[in-house]
Formats: C-alpha cells, sequence, structure tokens
C-alpha cells in the first residue's frame, strides 16, 4: 500500500473520544451527531464505538466486550483483541492511575 493512499487520520484523536465513551457513554447523544463509526480509521476504534452506539447510554466494559465478540470481524483474533484491550484501559481503580500520575509530577 502506497502511504499516500491512507486517509487523513489521527489515531490519539480516535482513542480521546473511545475513551471519554468508555467513561461516560451518555456523551453518546452528542459525539453520534459529529461522527459516525465510518469515521474512525482504526477498526479496534470503529467498532467500541459501534458497540457503545448499540448499547447507548447504559453501556459498561462487559456489554462493550459481548458485542464486540458479536460483530462479524470479531473471527479476526488479532482485532477481536486489540478492542478488548481498548476496553480494558478503563478498568481498575482510577485512584491508582492518579497516584502514580500525581508521583511522576512531583519527581
Amino acid at each position: 500500500m502506497n502511504p499516500t493512499d491512507l486517509q487523513p487520520h489521527s489515531p490519539e484523536s480516535e482513542r480521546h473520544v473511545i475513551g471519554a465513551l468508555l467513561i461516560e457513554p451518555a456523551y453518546m447523544a452528542r459525539v453520534a451527531a459529529l461522527v459516525k463509526p465510518a469515521d474512525f480509521y482504526a477498526w479496534e476504534h470503529r467498532a467500541v464505538f459501534e458497540a457503545i452506539a448499540q448499547l447507548g447510554a447504559g453501556a459498561d466494559n462487559l456489554g462493550i466486550e459481548q458485542a464486540l465478540t458479536r460483530m462479524p470481524a470479531a473471527d479476526d483474533r488479532r482485532h477481536a483483541n486489540a478492542a478488548a484491550e481498548i476496553v480494558a484501559l478503563t478498568r481498575g481503580p482510577i485512584e491508582t492511575y492518579l497516584t502514580l500520575i500525581a508521583a511522576d509530577v512531583l519527581q
């Protein structure tokens, strides 16, 4: 593939949008007014976005993971695993992550 064949995209922006939706699925209505699944370049981001859209404001990690496994491309383990890793980023006690970030800032 020729590098000039790639559509413009921003993986960081896609991850930030997905991250915000994973933390607060109620943002979906506002986000969906601006972007649609096809706007995401990375399949993993597109799949997670679609899963959250299907589940609505009640989306949670378990529901998203289950929706991902039902998607046609879920047969491709590489993609399914990558999407699951994105969802897993929101697991764990946020206080732990905040403490680590604060400790890094103080050093």
